[in-house]
């Protein structure tokens, strides 16, 4: 069965963790931007379709969205940028098209972006830039094409760049030296040109 509209009338509902059941199906109704006290979304590996309700923006105190593995498909609401206690975004493994919001650049608090093996397309938004909190971006598995942005020379705390798999061209921007807590950079199968910086 499917989430009934219903839940919305939950105003304390803090958690919804769901994950693993195959036969929940169906659209995440626009209902659930009513659970204002919502911390985390947990829908992992279910047969959750359909498009992420605009209204997911009212959630002001989710910190963690999970609906990896499942139907997912449409674009990444830009309204999910409001979330600003957001610290993960898991959307990974799903039918997710359009662009990457720029406003996503607004969550300072944000921690793991996990969009990988989506159909997103379109340049990767410097805004990223902003979060200076983040430890993992794993975008790869997309048609995304553009540069990597210099900006991601702010995200001091970054652990994990992982790319590969998409249209990005362009030069490996100088300023990913600042990133120096980076273990991982991968950028296989792409159209990246250019030397290696030696700032890495």
């Amino acid at each position: 069965g499917g989430i009934p509209s219903t839940i919305g009338n939950l105003k304390n509902l803090e958690v919804i963790r769901a994950g693993g059941n195959k036969n929940l199906e169906g659209p995440l109704p626009q209902e659930i931007g009513n659970c204002s006290n919502l911390v985390l979304l947990g829908l992992a590996e279910t047969s959750i379709s359909g498009f992420l309700p605009p209204s997911l923006g009212l959630l002001k105190k989710l910190q963690t969205i999970a609906i990896y593995t499942s139907l997912l498909s449409g674009q990444i609401p830009p309204e999910l940028g409001y979330c600003t206690q957001l610290e993960n975004i898991y959307l990974y493994e799903n039918s997710l098209t359009g662009s990457i919001p720029n406003t996503l650049g607004n969550l300072r608090n944000l921690k793991n972006l996990l969009l990988w093996q989506n159909n997103l397309v379109g340049i990767i938004p410097p805004e990223l830039g902003n979060c200076n909190q983040m430890l993992v971006i794993d975008m790869s598995m997309n048609s995304l094409t553009g540069a990597i942005p210099q900006t991601f020379g702010n995200l001091i705390e970054l652990e994990e760049l992982q790319l590969s798999v998409n249209q990005i061209s362009g030069e490996i921007p100088a300023q990913l030296g600042n990133c120096k807590k980076i273990t991982h950079i991968e950028l296989d199968n792409n159209q990246i040109t250019g030397a290696i910086p030696s700032e890495l």
